[in-house]
């Protein structure tokens, strides 16, 4: 049973929702809003995205190759806690 409820959404995150919208990644602003929440809960409860078993392969190469590679720069994640600690889990 899929139980709904009204909730007020303004300023940045209606602007991020609405974004995701306009280049087509939901078809609505709720969907928008529901998709990020399942991908947060995806992360919070650990599980891999296939981004991650790509950047967990990726960080297989030792740190003295990656120049022979062109990468120059620590690389962002964003805030991402399961990123940051796949990343910890290398060093």
């Amino acid at each position: 049973m899929r139980k709904t409820e009204t909730v007020t959404i303004s300023g940045e995150i209606l602007s991020y929702a609405e974004g995701l919208v306009a280049r087509g990644e939901y078809r609505d602003v709720g969907s928008a809003i529901e998709g990020e929440l399942l991908k947060a809960r995806a992360r919070r409860l650990g599980k891999i995205s296939p981004f991650q078993n790509e950047l967990s392969s990726r960080l297989m190469i030792q740190p003295d190759q990656w120049d022979a590679m062109g990468v120059s720069a620590e690389p962002f994640f964003g805030d991402d806690p399961a990123l940051a600690r796949v990343i910890e889990d290398r060093s």
